[in-house]
């Protein structure tokens, strides 16, 4: 009997006690309003929320005979699940969110830093944003940025521009070395795969200090994945317009090395505005149809990448490569459509390189070597649509070859060397070489010698004052001085930052040797070219208010860009264009973005308005346009899902031009509204994530452009390419470890 009253108070003891949940975070301070849902082995849910002290107690009702499903969420920390058998009190640490701990950023840093602690203003685009999202390039991403515009032409792809500056200067990055091949002055960034990216860091303003020419309005650097556990992802995507996706990603590591291998192939079988909308393809007929306002196109890419690291040193080999094949169908020829003319624009790019990071006395080394080539080659086909028949066209100008190599090497040494200063030194050293037909004497070679140094002085706590300079010679032109200022002070919940800089734009290998000469073509490089250069200034304040159950953020930024000594090309004699320096921009304008954060539901809103003005500044002093956008995410805890909405208004683009007979005319692009709407889902135990959502809802295709010259392969003189129509797409990532 006595030993009967025993086990009856064991067992009463054991469902009594252990029925308390504390959560704490990493300073061992309660959680308040912590969100926690319980699943017992019946499939049976309980969501509670935890009081001031971060306690939450265990429903009665749940089976306490097995280990209970417990998923813990915060707005301020990481998302906690893990099954738990509570036979006692259970206390756990949430580690903090990367909305109240910001992100660790590398864009022309002297060390790792946090974004809140940098002295420029750094935008991060995280990958759990790409997944959401459902971007597969880089375009797709920055579609929905605020201060960012996009431009589209069918065969050369798209292009950006920054602060209402063209993406001719804008330095795009991947790992911090120069994506090349420039067409019309212009990195495709459609091109650019967002497979192995981990995050997107984008500082608008000159960087030019660090990297040189090209990174006058804006740097966009692709950090890619370096390290993980061992695993295989395997992502697919569809799209109903005609994209077939599939890629993955192998990690493996052992004895300090983390080994990485991916590639994939995207697909695109073009788009035309006549085309029906279809949830599953169907097969078409090859008549007039055959032409696409979007061309057809084809890529693969794949990737190694070897990281070994030991005690403080660590060095990094890779190599990427890439194809492309775009198919521009013609119009079958009258009388009888039974032939045509067909442009196959096949591109091959090749990245490798390697850099080497380590400590020497607490001071930062770091090194990077890169070799990159990039080949385009375009070629015309005549082929016979009854036999199939194909054979090259004998027009010497119908073909085309292009080739870029470069040779690139940045390195800095730096770190504290007072208890408030720190400095850094660098060289960066680009040998650029073009070879193709239409470059003068078929091959041209340019090197770019510089020495950067940057400095940090802290007077207090609150205030950083970083100058920094660079100091270059090119083999080509004389590259101008390129000093800057950036100033950073913390008052309360506020963050104030202003810079000046200086930036500048090498003229192109194009530029100086561009050698274009036919029946129709007298277009001839200039290389007594001067670089362009620019005077920037920006202001801008950030604030932050946390609460237990909200975190709101706001942005307010005014930026002046002045770039002089621009490169244009004009009619220099009779039928005869070259490049000269005679052009001046400038831009002005303001941004402001909130960011809130309440429970499971994330707002961010932003606006922009920019002036424009070129040379024509006693007709129109600037030409002004509105954009701004929004996106709202409600996360569903029960469901391991969330659903998210991207809005953007791109306002209407007026400017003006002058044409040959000196008449000042007004040209002006529409504005257009583009919403994405996405549903995501993950099932944490079979590591699965699935991804549907609409693009583009309002089903916008072309947006008129008035007066103005179109793009250099618009199909329609009177209108500009901005979508393919509404869409519904399809995202499928299965990870295995």
């Amino acid at each position: 009997m006595r030993g009967f009253l025993i086990l009856v108070l064991i067992l009463t003891s054991t469902s009594v006690k252990g029925q308390s949940l504390t959560v704490l975070d990493k300073n061992d301070t309660p959680v308040s309003f912590v969100h926690v849902r319980f699943t017992d082995i019946d499939n049976k849910e309980s969501i509670i929320i935890s009081n001031d002290m971060g306690v939450v107690k265990l429903p009665n009702d749940l089976n306490k005979q097995a280990g209970i499903l417990t998923l813990i969420s915060h707005i301020s920390h990481v998302t906690y699940l893990d099954t738990l058998l509570f036979i006692d009190d259970i206390t756990i640490h949430l580690e903090p969110s990367e909305i109240l701990l910001d992100q660790v950023v590398v864009t022309a840093q002297m060390t790792e830093n946090i974004s809140e602690n940098a002295v420029q203003k750094i935008k991060i685009i995280d990958q759990k944003r790409i997944a959401a999202q459902g971007a597969v390039s880089l375009r797709d991403l920055l579609e929905q940025e605020t201060n960012v515009r996009l431009s589209q032409d069918n065969i050369l792809g798209s292009s950006i521009s920054i602060q209402g500056v063209s993406g001719q200067n804008v330095k795009i990055l991947m790992d911090g070395v120069p994506i090349i091949g420039r067409l019309n002055g212009n990195i495709d960034v459609s091109q650019i795969n967002l497979n192995n990216i981990e995050r997107i860091e984008i500082v608008e303003g000159p960087l030019s200090v660090n990297y040189g020419t090209d990174a006058l309005a804006g740097t966009i650097n692709l950090i890619s994945k370096k390290s993980g556990e061992s695993n295989l992802f395997i992502n697919s995507y569809y799209e109903t317009v005609g994209k077939y996706n599939l890629d993955c990603l192998m990690n493996y590591s052992a004895n300090n090395h983390q080994l990485s291998l991916s590639g994939g192939r995207n697909y695109f079988d073009g788009w035309s505005p006549s085309d029906d909308f279809r949830l599953i393809p169907t097969a078409t007929i090859a008549d007039t149809n055959r032409y696409k306002q979007w061309k057809p196109k084809e890529q693969y890419f794949a990737r190694a990448q070897d990281v070994f690291g030991k005690n403080e040193w660590s060095i990094r080999t890779y190599a990427d490569f890439f194809f492309e094949e775009i198919l521009n169908r013609g119009f079958p020829r009258m009388p009888y459509f039974e032939t045509a003319f067909d442009d196959i624009y096949n591109t091959w790019r090749k990245n490798i390189g390697v850099d080497f990071n380590t400590k020497l006395n607490d001071k930062n080394l770091s090194v990077i070597a890169s070799y990159n080539n990039y080949k385009r080659i375009k070629n015309t086909y005549f082929n016979e649509l009854t036999t199939l028949e194909e054979v090259i066209s004998e027009n010497e100008a119908d073909q085309d070859t292009s080739v870029f190599n470069s040779v690139m090497s940045r390195g800095s040494f730096g770190g504290t060397f007072s208890e408030n200063i720190s400095t850094e030194i660098g060289y960066d050293i680009v040998i650029e070489e073009a070879r193709g037909r239409r470059i003068e004497g078929n091959t041209q070679n340019q090197g770019d010698f510089a020495l950067y140094s940057n400095t940090e002085w802290r007077p207090s706590d609150k205030l950083i004052i970083r100058p920094g300079v660079r100091l270059s010679y090119n083999t080509d032109y004389t590259a101008p001085l390129a000093p800057s200022i950036h100033i950073k002070y913390n008052y309360k919940k506020f963050i104030l930052r202003s810079s000046f800089a200086k930036g500048f734009r090498a003229p192109s290998l194009k530029d100086l040797y561009f050698e274009f000469v036919d029946i129709n073509h007298n277009i001839v490089g200039n290389p007594n070219l001067k670089a362009e250069n620019s005077n920037n200034y920006q202001l801008s304040v950030d604030w932050k208010n946390i609460r237990n159950n909200y975190i709101i953020r706001g942005e307010m930024s005014f930026f002046y860009n002045d770039i002089h000594d621009l490169i244009t090309l004009a009619n220099t004699s009779d039928d005869a264009y070259s490049y000269i320096n005679i052009g001046k921009y400038k831009t002005l304008g303001t941004k402001a973005n909130i960011n809130v954060t309440f429970e499971f539901i994330k707002f961010n809103g932003g606006v922009s308005y920019i002036g424009r003005q070129n040379n024509i500044e006693e007709v129109a002093p600037y030409s002004y346009a509105l954009e701004w956008n929004s996106n709202c995410t409600y996360e569903i805890t029960k469901w391991n899902s969330n659903v998210a909405v991207y809005y953007k208004n791109t306002g209407a683009l007026p400017s003006f031009w002058m044409n040959a007979d000196g008449e000042v005319l007004e040209s002006a692009i529409d504005g257009y509204q583009m919403m994405d709407l996405t549903y995501s889902w993950s099932n944490p135990k079979n590591n699965l994530k699935v991804v549907v959502g609409c693009k583009n809802a309002f089903n916008i295709k072309n947006v008129n452009s008035i007066s103005g010259s179109p793009g250099a392969h618009q199909s329609d003189a009177s209108g500009m390419s901005v979508g393919y129509g509404r869409t519904v797409f399809t995202s499928l990532k299965w990870s295995l470890k």
